[in-house]
């Protein structure tokens, strides 16, 4: 062949081979052929060994103007922008499948925001119950997984005043956490992740109904104000109890101090007044120590913060002095938090704090010849807690120090 020829044959052959490549996706859907799934619930059913699977779903062609905020039971009259449906069966992948029954079309998982498990489920154990999530290639994992106080299927049906679809409302929620500090937020993959840990226990948000919420017609004065407060404390895959907001906000001051720019309070000295403090800059350090083959822990904070409000009327913040007194305070409200969410986690043996990882690293082999041991170790753990706080008007620093054991 002529190289001529042979050049306008290999042309020929990338010319064919890009129309081939550029013909379309051989495993494209039609989006009118799936239901969007922006939320998912997971309770135990009525019926024994059975689950109950809720989703929510995105409208594909909602009314103009849109429906009442909240409807959305999968009832008549429920809001244009969502259907909120439940089913049954064995195993997630069953109930899964038993949607099709329902809403003629497969649920699509791609976009789904936050992930909803029941109360009664999680003190069972919810691991085999993520397992689906966790194999099926569709899942996003970066999705939040939340624990309901109560009923998963209840959070989902919930109207909001602002969010049209209820389950943005509760993402919206989460993504806003760090305003308070007293939110501890978890995806799908962290979750998991620290569900099959060998030292460390998971921890999520927590959600419930409260009265307050948008009323329907024939619903006056029910539970129906979504509110997510505190977190969920985990030993293994199982719940064992909650944590209050200081106690959350101690494990965030730990965990993820850079995420915590909400008000902190404290008493003046000479008033039985309040003295808010926003946080401009909180970092963390976590070290292990070894001591005559025992384990310790020393954990500094560090905080900068500006005072937001004063409710005082005759104590004067402007004196160095003063401000001196506001500092340790400042620092001694922090220490509290941090050791109330640690003697929580200590009773319960479950180490959300993730010590036995950092010990871990630092300690491979000394750390081998305890972790069979590490649950009763965590539980009388001595941990050494430094905060260095700093209240930039007029800019004095002082420390607070103490340890716990």
């Amino acid at each position: 062949m002529k190289p001529a020829n042979l050049k306008k044959t290999v042309i020929l052959l990338l010319i064919l081979s890009l129309a081939i490549t550029l013909s379309g996706c051989w495993s494209a859907r039609e989006f009118d052929t799936l239901a969007l799934v922006k939320g998912v619930g997971i309770d135990l059913a009525e019926k024994e060994d059975r689950i109950k699977f809720t989703i929510q779903m995105i409208s594909p062609n909602p009314q103009q103007g849109g429906g009442q905020p909240g409807g959305g039971g999968g009832q008549a009259g429920q809001s244009s922008q969502f259907w909120t449906t439940s089913t049954t069966g064995y195993s997630i992948f069953e109930a899964n499948r038993n949607l099709v029954k329902t809403i003629g079309r497969k649920p699509f998982y791609p976009h789904t925001e936050v992930y909803i498990i029941g109360e009664e489920l999680a003190r069972q154990g919810i691991k085999p119950y993520i397992d689906f999530f966790n194999r099926d290639p569709e899942i996003r994992r970066r999705a939040y997984i939340i624990i309901a106080k109560g009923e998963a299927e209840d959070i989902l049906k919930a109207p909001h005043g602002v969010e049209t679809v209820p389950i943005l409302a509760v993402k919206q929620i989460i993504d806003g956490q760090s305003i308070s500090g007293s939110i501890y937020s978890t995806n799908l993959r962290e979750f998991t992740v620290s569900a099959l840990s060998n030292t460390t226990d998971p921890v999520t948000a927590a959600v419930e109904l409260r009265p307050g919420g948008p009323e329907e017609e024939g619903e006056e004065n029910k539970d129906n104000l979504i509110y997510i407060n505190g977190a969920a404390m985990f030993k293994g895959d199982k719940l064992v109890d909650w944590l209050t907001r200081k106690e959350t906000r101690g494990l965030n001051w730990v965990q993820k101090p850079s995420e915590i720019i909400g008000p902190v309070l404290i008493k003046a000295p000479d008033e039985d007044k309040r003295i808010g403090i926003e946080v401009l800059k909180a970092t963390s350090s976590v070290e292990p120590e070894l001591e005559d083959g025992e384990f310790k822990m020393k954990v500094e904070i560090t905080v900068e913060g500006n005072i937001s409000e004063a409710q005082i009327r005759k104590y004067d913040i402007t004196k160095v002095g003063n401000i001196t007194h506001l500092d340790q305070r400042f620092a001694q409200v922090i220490k509290n938090e941090i050791i109330n969410g640690l003697q929580k986690s200590q009773q319960y043996q479950a180490d959300i704090f993730g010590f036995g990882e950092t010990i871990r690293n630092k300690y491979p082999q000394e750390f081998k010849e305890k972790q069979d041991n590490w649950d009763q170790i965590y539980s009388k753990l001595p941990v050494t807690i430094e905060v260095k706080s700093n209240i930039r008007r007029p800019g004095m620093v002082k420390e607070g120090i103490g340890t716990y054991k």
